[in-house]
């Protein structure tokens, strides 16, 4: 597929060039014999040259298309490079997860720490309040209930 691309690329390089020489081939400078003929004589070497100068423009716009394509066909066959990018990109994201979870480890252990010293704090305080007539713990039982609630983190 890419041989006939090639051979595409050189085709339209070959036509484009050609069209161009006769292009320059066809131009010519005016000289007093040729203001002595008639206009339409004049203008048929001008509608030549028009239509040489188009099969330029399209040879150039043929030649911009195989060229596009080309390059497009060598972005998508580029997978190895694509592969690379993606593992890095993997690897990367891995060990920020794994910086993150750590630092989510050390944010539990020091909340779990802190909210057992103010446990006993509060367990050793005179302005803790009594327990319910129920004998249930009220707030104690709440606080209680809290503490479990943030020791429940899952292990990563």
């Amino acid at each position: 597929m890419a041989q006939i691309s090639l051979q595409k690329l050189e085709a339209d390089l070959a036509s484009l060039t050609d069209n161009f020489a006769n292009l320059v081939r066809s131009a010519r400078i005016a000289d007093e014999s040729d203001e002595a003929k008639r206009p339409s004589e004049r203008r048929v070497p001008g509608d030549m040259m028009e239509v040489l100068a188009e099969k330029v423009v399209a040879g150039g716009q043929s030649l911009l298309r195989t060229v596009a394509e080309l390059k497009r066909r060598a972005l998508l066959a580029d997978a190895a490079a694509a592969n690379s990018a993606v593992a890095e990109r993997s690897e990367r994201y891995s060990s920020a997860a794994g910086a993150t979870n750590a630092a989510l480890r050390t944010l539990r252990d020091e909340v779990a720490s802190t909210v057992q010293e103010l446990e006993e704090h509060y367990y050793s305080s005179k302005h803790r309040r009594p327990l319910e007539p129920d004998g249930r713990g009220g707030s104690d039982s709440a606080l209680t209930e809290l503490y479990k609630t943030a020791l429940d983190v899952p292990q990563a």
